[in-house]
């Protein structure tokens, strides 16, 4: 390679047509061509070995065996996902060596935020720098059942959705370089309205709105993800314990703790459609249905108590039969979990 006198260019001397700007330039050109010919190399191989490219990329070749296994799960199914993202960003980088610019940041703003189930937050992403190359960005939530994540048209904002009370943590990365990533850790508080009737039916629900016909002795509004510890800060339909004769779940619910919910609540005689209290993210169940003693019996067993670490005095005083209910279950519970 030669230097062009007092022009600052150099040339390959074997193809003088080529001049390049200087010898960083050079480098990448003979590089890029360098690549080709690995290529090349690669695919004659496979073709003197005996794999053609149709056992390859054919009907029942090697890449549709494998995308058919992967279907076989969910898990397998995000695992090629993020095979095939994390290959296409590789293929992103060669090409940004060659001829464009590399991603070299991900962030995203705000980094924590707090919402209500079913409400919404706006989260936006910004590359580094600006004018990358490749500008796609991958959003993902984990878990994925606490939230919701909508894509922008743009790519770089997202809303996030509630789904039920618990912690998700949303990370976006860069398409073309995995390495770059980003997160925002979003709180997503449980949506709990409860009201009190006339007839002694406490209700917990997700609609602000009391039932049509019926009427409402106290209203107790959103309790949101309430924890009531001790006297001081119990439940506020404790006052009105007397009152309370039958408890509701009207909609599907998800607190993050239960702890003292019905404590001292002797005149409760039945507690309807418990299915939908989803305790899956509820860390404190003690002193539930402490004192609950006019309560014969409650099915338990759709309780999900993997994240609860506290259950003590949980049916302290109740009667014999709720507490076989409860045992029985309990046993099951931690075999499954």
């Amino acid at each position: 390679m030669k230097k062009l006198k007092n022009k600052g260019l150099y040339y390959n001397s074997k193809k003088r047509n080529c001049p390049l700007k200087n010898e960083n330039t050079y480098k990448k050109y003979t590089k890029g061509i360098t690549l080709i010919a690995l290529v090349v190399t690669i695919v004659v191989l496979l073709i003197l070995a005996g794999i053609t490219i149709t056992m390859v990329l054919g009907e029942n070749g090697i890449i549709a065996q494998a995308k058919l296994a992967a279907e076989k799960t969910k898990e397998a199914e995000e695992k090629q996902q993020e095979d095939l993202n994390r290959l296409v960003g590789e293929i992103g980088n060669l090409i940004n060596e060659e001829t464009g610019i590399a991603v070299t940041n991900v962030t995203v703003t705000p980094t924590s935020a707090e919402i209500e189930e079913t409400k919404t937050t706006t989260l936006t992403a910004k590359i580094e720098p600006e004018d990358a190359t490749n500008q796609k960005l991958i959003w993902k939530a984990e878990p994925s059942d606490i939230v919701s994540i909508n894509e922008e048209e743009n790519g770089t904002t997202a809303t996030i959705t509630g789904l039920k009370g618990g912690e998700a943590t949303i990370t976006v990365t860069s398409q073309s370089n995995p390495s770059n990533t980003a997160q925002c850790t979003i709180k997503v508080m449980p949506v709990i309205y409860v009201m009190l009737y006339t007839d002694g039916t406490l209700t917990f629900g997700r609609d602000s709105n009391p039932i049509e016909g019926k009427e409402v002795l106290k209203n107790y509004g959103n309790i949101k993800g309430g924890v009531f510890e001790n006297e001081a800060s119990d439940a506020p339909w404790k006052v009105d314990n007397s009152s309370i004769r039958t408890v509701d779940f009207i909609d599907e619910v998800h607190p993050t703790s239960t702890r003292r919910w019905f404590w001292f609540c002797g005149e409760i005689t039945e507690i309807k459609n418990i299915q939908n209290l989803d305790t899956s993210e509820v860390t404190n169940m003690s002193s539930m249905f402490n004192l609950c003693s006019k309560l014969k019996s409650i099915d338990v067993s759709g309780f999900n108590t993997s994240k609860v670490t506290d259950m003590s005095f949980m049916f302290q005083n109740c009667s014999s039969r709720v507490c076989q209910d409860w045992c029985v279950n309990f046993h099951l519970f931690f075999e499954v979990v």
